[in-house]
């Protein structure tokens, strides 16, 4: 399990569904004691985890995760560093967003120049 909140990731890895519970209770109030002691604050309507699996009909236990009493929401998927990242693994997710932002770009094609249109796509893509 991964649990993307900003710029902090944290990767959750156990045998059983209870040892996975409890490290992760505990890694959570370390998290909120040290956000408390250096005036920090996270966004929890922002923050997501997520459940990595393989198998699509498996039956998946998802973990509580409390942070400052505000429990955090799972998602399918979550973008990170620029990559859009789906709880299976695959790329579907990430080619679908690329041909979106294509899809933008190319409509511009008959009213815009090579040039504009090469630093559209290098503003978009590559940047």
């Amino acid at each position: 399990m991964v649990l993307f909140a900003g710029d902090i990731n944290i990767l959750i890895t156990g045998k059983n569904i209870d040892a996975i519970q409890e490290r992760l209770s505990r890694i959570m109030k370390q998290f909120e004691t040290w956000f408390s002691n250096n005036s920090l604050l996270i966004s929890t309507d922002k923050t997501k985890a997520i459940l990595f699996h393989f198998n699509k009909t498996c039956n998946l236990v998802k973990p509580k995760i409390v942070f400052n009493s505000v429990e955090i929401n799972y998602s399918c998927k979550v973008k990170f560093l620029g990559i859009n990242i789906s709880n299976n693994l695959k790329w579907n997710t990430h080619i679908q967003f690329l041909c979106w932002k294509l899809n933008k770009v190319t409509s511009l094609r008959g009213d815009l120049s090579l040039f504009m249109l090469r630093n559209i796509y290098l503003q978009n893509f590559i940047l």
